[in-house]
């Protein structure tokens, strides 16, 4: 499996690409690492890579900010796989706002990884038993462990853990994570780990808010953020609108309606629909499935095994339409992606820009199309 995308493609954009002429070789970095870089597909840095990994590897704390799909995973995997003594045990937290996107960084780890003998690379999520994960570490010698935050929250507590040697915790979609849903179970979490250790926050956007509350976790942490723009140069934005009605089962109708002359008109490899609620994302893939469009659906109260299945099958190119909550909005890398439609705005700009951010990754071209009411929903989003 290749993990990387190719930057040497003629077509891609200017976001990801960097005038100087460096490659991963000739950044020190250990062979084991350069070797499941180049077995991962990674040839040069993009940006967030060249700037933020150096800086790392001196053990700065690091507040990563980039465009979606423009490599931050990588750069906190390379950090954490330099620091990494195979001699002792769990010296890396990883944490993510959701299963899936804690399973995607896991195995990006392990491909990245893979030549580094010995490395243990765990998962740990709500949604399925906890005692498959106490048993993964119990026999294990377990470097880095990546997980939900209510699950960690739930080993740590139960003294499942040994943080004694951890020196390195990163908040990937920190934004997120920052949230009050979040927030109380990450507090937990950082201040369970040892007070001397490397903190890296990595996020597409930060509120003013969640600025507010990173200061508590680093300390005088160095801000990288190649492209002050963030939104995505490959992705073409375009709005669509359909006549408001107050009734919300035709006013649904009349947007899938619309949807449907979308899919049928544009080309595209794969597609993204996002709904704000599960009903609706229920709603929208039996009414595709019904004219036969092969679909599959992704929404938080499905069984782990389910989403995992559906998020899998969008990344191994295995189904062409994935119809979505804001689940699968951030930090899910599908490469073929490249058509995005909103079915109804999201609430708020940051997930607006992390929704249209699955489209256009790694410097590649898509579209975003967002369907609108016109009246109420339409002044609200523009």
């Amino acid at each position: 499996m290749v993990l990387a995308h190719d930057l040497l493609e003629n077509q891609k954009t200017t976001d990801i690409q960097i005038s100087q002429n460096v490659t991963f070789e000739t950044m020190l970095f250990s062979l084991n690492t350069l070797e499941g870089l180049k077995k991962s597909g990674f040839v040069r840095p993009s940006p967030i890579q060249l700037h933020g990994i150096p800086l790392g590897k001196c053990g700065f704390d690091l507040l990563l900010e980039a465009k979606s799909g423009t490599g931050k995973t990588a750069v906190f995997t390379v950090i954490a796989l330099e620091k990494i003594d195979l001699d002792k045990g769990l010296q890396a937290v990883i944490l993510a706002p959701t299963r899936e996107i804690a399973s995607q960084i896991c195995d990006v780890f392990r491909q990245i990884g893979c030549q580094f003998k010995g490395l243990c690379v765990e998962v740990v999520m709500g949604g399925l038993p906890v005692q498959e994960d106490i048993d993964k570490l119990r026999k294990n010698k377990v470097h880095i462990v990546v997980g939900s935050p209510g699950r960690l929250k739930h080993l740590i507590s139960d003294n499942h853990m040994d943080l004694s040697a951890v020196r390195l915790v990163v908040f990937d979609e920190a934004d997120k994570l920052m949230e009050k849903s979040f927030l109380p179970d990450v507090k937990y979490i950082h201040l369970a780990l040892p007070k001397e250790k490397q903190v890296i926050m990595s996020s597409a956007t930060y509120s003013e808010t969640c600025k507010e509350f990173i200061k508590e976790f680093v300390h005088d942490a160095q801000h990288i953020c190649p492209n002050s723009d963030c939104v995505l140069l490959g992705v073409a934005q375009k709005v669509t609108y359909v006549k408001f009605n107050s009734n919300s089962i035709t006013q649904t109708k009349n947007k899938f309606k619309e949807m449907l002359k979308i899919i049928s008109t544009k080309q595209f490899k794969q597609c993204l629909i996002f709904c704000n609620y599960r009903a609706r994302v229920r709603e929208v893939y039996k009414m595709l499935i019904k004219e036969k469009w092969p679909a599959e659906q992704l929404y938080g109260a499905q069984d782990q095994v389910d989403r995992l299945d559906s998020l899998k099958t969008l990344q191994e190119y295995k189904c062409r339409i994935l119809i979505s909550t804001d689940l699968a909005a951030r930090g899910i890398d599908a490469s073929y992606v490249d058509l995005v439609i909103n079915f109804e705005p999201p609430f708020e700009w940051q997930t607006y820009l992390h929704r249209i951010g699955r489209a256009g990754r790694f410097g590649s071209y898509g579209m975003a199309i967002t369907i609108l009411s016109e009246g109420v929903e339409q002044k609200k989003f523009m």
